[in-house]
């Protein structure tokens, strides 16, 4: 799904900055975009409130689109505008900022194990980065890094207020609160 950036670029639509986030570019595009607000969105949630964590998700997404939108006026390619995976890639950001400590499944095929956020998100942002590299034009990679960035920004800038209003946050920001295997 390609966008004509040129009326973004003159300040026209630029309601299609919230919009795309909320198109998807079919089921499984959908389903992956939702598993992963699954693992991560309901703590979020409970340590922003849903307004916040609302405005948060949608700061995210037009960041991820801004940056996505840069690139391709760059690299002279097809803006790519669909999807929430900007916003839920600001989302993990918040995450490894507030929960370092927590442990999140890695799945690869039928292969699971329980990694840190730091190695899963790591993980996530290698793929996409390689992505990058592999110049495949159909996934919009810059605006998932752009999305991480917006959300680890957001997550520096919130952070002593979440974590004065969320103590038991504010407990798991401790090392000894590590899981043990």
């Amino acid at each position: 799904f390609a966008v004509d950036s040129e009326p973004l670029l003159r300040g026209e639509h630029l309601w299609s900055l919230l919009s795309y986030q909320f198109l998807h570019g079919g089921i499984i595009h959908l389903v992956g975009n939702l598993y992963f607000l699954w693992i991560i969105g309901d703590n979020l949630e409970d340590a922003l409130g849903p307004w916040k964590y609302l405005a948060a998700y949608l700061f995210c997404g037009v960041i991820a689109a801004l940056v996505e939108l840069l690139a391709s006026q760059v690299s002279r390619g097809d803006l790519l505008m669909v999807g929430a995976s900007g916003s839920v890639a600001g989302l993990f950001g918040m995450y490894l900022i507030w929960f370092r400590h927590a442990s999140i499944t890695f799945m690869f095929v039928v292969w699971q194990k329980k990694l840190k956020p730091i190695w899963y998100f790591a993980i996530w942002a290698a793929i996409n980065i390689f992505g990058l590299m592999s110049e495949d034009l159909s996934v919009a990679y810059w605006a998932h890094l752009g999305g991480l960035a917006a959300g680890l920004l957001v997550g520096v800038i919130w952070k002593e207020k979440v974590l004065a209003h969320n103590p038991l946050i504010q407990m798991l920001q401790r090392p000894e609160a590590r899981i043990i295997r």
